[in-house]
């Protein structure tokens, strides 16, 4: 009974530690598409107030960046 154990966490193990296939590129180019708010999954459950005072904060640090600072 103690050896198919073994065995059993051998293999997983050594399967945990196989390497993992890349990550699928990203397009080449960015396409934007409408979308509509319903569409997005809990939006209208989201708690937007919530989220403006952040939002202006950081509208603030942006207004105040260099002109010629990439954002990002």
């Amino acid at each position: 009974m103690r050896l198919p154990v073994l065995l059993a966490t051998a293999i997983l193990s050594l399967a945990a530690c196989a390497p993992k296939p890349p990550p699928e590129p990203p397009p080449a180019k960015l396409t934007l598409a409408p979308a509509d708010f319903r569409d997005m999954p809990g939006w209208a459950t989201d708690r937007h107030a919530e989220a403006l005072p952040v939002l202006a904060r950081s509208c603030d640090r942006l207004v105040r960046q260099p002109a010629d600072r990439a954002l990002g």
